[in-house]
């Protein structure tokens, strides 16, 4: 049975051993206030139109006062009754790009692959007029020569050297965090975002939700050894509902540039969009080693969420190199055989 919550009560609430615990309030119900160790946030436990039951977190205590909480426990109970889900629009409104994230991405996964130089350099002109006065100015000849890490993926030694400065960087969690996007090919804010109850770790599978994909469709990502290993790893020692959780509680982690840098120097390896190596990059890397592997564009379109073909095709030109190498595979098994035919052909009669 819960107790009318105050700022009082919630600050006498007990810190459980491990886990956590909830305490409802005996007013408003599924308002309460989640208490792990070291902190204590409020909380609304809801059930979405569909039926599925969410745990929405509104704030941390004292951040929060209980007054204020439980307001916006009511403003979000009003949402639910509505037929709405208040954390599906909170982690959607999270997500939602900017017009610079929404410019910038365009150069990345449009204008450079495919189109001419020069319209590159007017493509960025406008953007840096109307919407982005950052982005810098390249001449086509500079342009065309523009690092984009789909054409240029490491080699497997630089690999080797980037995974081992990763694994010896301090902050484990920003380190696992990126580890964990290099080894399933998820974007970056996919992995801050994760939830355990995201995993199932018998199934070896990653639902990533609907409001964290790009494509706003649940994408179904099997797991392999080395990443379920990880993520089992952090499954002892982590408390909380996060995987990666930050500094502030009751927050995820919601940035790893400045792992990034660090890592990147130690590995030698030039980082930045404009040097060439950027955390997306991670995604595309993954690719280029499913690629060398044998996986097929339907394969790794599967692995990365795409839901159109054409998205992965940009990937095709990695082909080049393993099908040359079939045909040569396929010439050295074909070439005795007719240059046996060929001397029985021009052997006289």
């Amino acid at each position: 049975m819960g107790v009318r919550l105050t700022d009082s009560v919630v600050r006498e609430l007990p810190f459980p051993e491990r886990g956590s615990k909830v305490t409802f309030d005996s007013e408003l119900k599924g308002f309460g206030v989640r208490c792990t160790v070291g902190s204590r946030a409020f909380v609304l436990a809801y059930r979405t139109a569909e039926g599925k039951q969410r745990q929405l977190t509104i704030g941390g205590f004292p951040e929060w006062s209980t007054v204020l909480a439980r307001e916006e426990a009511a403003r979000c109970k009003r949402e639910v009754d509505l037929g709405n889900d208040p954390m599906q629009q909170r982690d959607q409104a999270r997500l939602a790009p900017t017009m610079k994230d929404l410019a910038r991405l365009y150069l990345i996964e449009h204008a450079l692959p495919y189109k001419a130089p020069k319209s590159v350099y007017d493509d960025r002109l406008m953007i840096r007029r109307f919407i982005d006065p950052t982005v810098t100015l390249r001449g086509a000849v500079t342009d065309a020569a523009e690092p984009y890490r789909v054409d240029n993926p490491l080699d497997r030694e630089i690999v080797r050297t980037f995974g081992g400065a990763i694994g010896a960087y301090p902050q484990r969690s920003a380190a696992d965090a990126i580890m964990l996007a290099l080894l399933t090919g998820a974007r970056t804010a996919e992995v801050l975002q994760a939830r355990w109850l995201e995993f199932d770790l018998e199934r070896r599978i990653w639902d990533k939700p609907s409001g964290h994909t790009k494509q706003r469709q649940v994408h179904h990502l099997p797991l392999g050894v080395p990443a379920l290993r990880l993520i089992e790893g952090r499954r002892n020692e982590i408390v909380g509902e996060w995987v990666f959780p930050g500094k502030k509680r009751g927050h995820h982690l919601t940035s790893v540039k400045a792992a990034w840098r660090t890592i990147c120097a130690a590995a030698g390896i030039p980082h930045g969009r404009e040097a060439g190596f950027v955390a997306h990059d991670l995604r595309h890397q993954f690719a280029s080693i499913a690629i060398s592997e044998g996986a097929s564009l339907a394969m790794v379109g599967g692995l990365l969420g795409h839901t159109q073909a054409q998205t992965t095709m940009r990937y095709s030109h990695l082909f080049e190199r393993p099908l040359r190498d079939v045909s040569d595979a396929v010439g050295r098994q074909l070439i005795p055989a007719l240059s046996q035919v060929a001397d029985s052909h021009g052997q006289p009669a």
